[in-house]
Parts: C-alpha cells; structure tokens; sequence
C-alpha cells in the first residue's frame, strides 16, 4: 500500500501553510507562496516534496491570542474557519536549511521578512523548511495526527480526487 507523508501542525500555522498568500508569489512560474511560507522545526529533514498537513487538535489561549495578534489577524479571512484533529491540505517541502542561514539571507526591513519571521521560531539552532504550492482541501479529513518528525500514513485515507497530488 502506497503510503504519503504527513506532518502535523498546531493552529493557526496549519491552515496558514496550505493557504496561498493574496498578493505575493513567485514571478516567472517559480510556484505559490502559501501564507506561512517556513515550517520551523528543532529538527532538520533530508524531504523534499508534498506534505499532507495535518492540524492538530491543540487549542489553547496562546493559540487563540497568536491567531489574534499581527501578522495573523491580517489574514483571518483568508485562513476562515480553524480546523482541529483533521488533514487540511498539503504543501510542498522545497528544503531544509538552518535557521541562522534564512535569517542571514532575509532583510529585517522587508515587509515579507518581518511577517515571516513573526510566523515561525528562528531561534538558533532551529531549522527552516522553505513551502510552496499550498493546496487547502474544500473538506477537512479527520484523522488522529502525532507531534515529531514527517510521518506516514496510507494513501487510503485520502479521498480519490486527492490521489493525483502524491503520484
């Protein structure tokens, strides 16, 4: 049985990596920027590709106050309704580097940079996983996720008109 990665994510990073930014993009074909375009980890990967990404069932008033607060309440129309305990979509992982290389090559004075930053821990020692291509699902999938590293799951669980996305 063919199987297909899957990472899990807290709200509201989840949805915000499967949903395409409103006005920016790579120019000349080079893909869709997805809201968050970074998933930061304490952990490197080697894989490179598309991620189911699942939101976890966590919610909490820290949470809630992150999705409240700059650069997330921007977006809350485009991010709609939060979803819990379920697949919400899939993103492509484009690489892997350290969070000192992003923050070196990014300047703090871009308005694309500064709201990036605010969306993930680039603390040192951190990772940067580089997104792009977000495609959020018209309907959640529900599914129990685990917290870590990229897992995988059967490619089953997905509904058929999804199936083309993982060939």
């Amino acid at each position: 049985m063919k199987q297909i990665p899957i990472i899990s994510l807290w709200q509201p990073w989840a949805t915000a990596v499967v949903t395409a930014h409103p006005y920016r993009s790579l120019g000349g074909g080079g893909g869709i920027l997805p809201l968050k375009q970074n998933e930061t980890r304490c952990w490197p990967t080697d894989f490179t590709g598309r991620v189911l990404v699942h939101a976890a069932k966590k919610w909490d008033k820290k949470l809630e106050g992150i999705y409240n607060s700059w650069p997330f309440d921007e977006f809350h129309k485009q991010l709609g309704k939060l979803e819990f305990g379920c697949i919400v979509g899939a993103v492509e992982i484009t690489r892997c580097n350290t969070s000192e290389y992003w923050i070196y090559n990014h300047s703090p004075e871009v308005e694309s940079t500064h709201e990036e930053f605010h969306m993930g821990d680039f603390s040192a020692g951190r990772y940067a996983f580089p997104l792009l291509n977000p495609i959020r699902f018209e309907e959640s999938i529900p599914h129990k996720g685990q917290q870590g590293k990229i897992m995988k799951v059967p490619a089953s669980i997905l509904p058929e008109k999804y199936h083309h996305l993982f060939k």
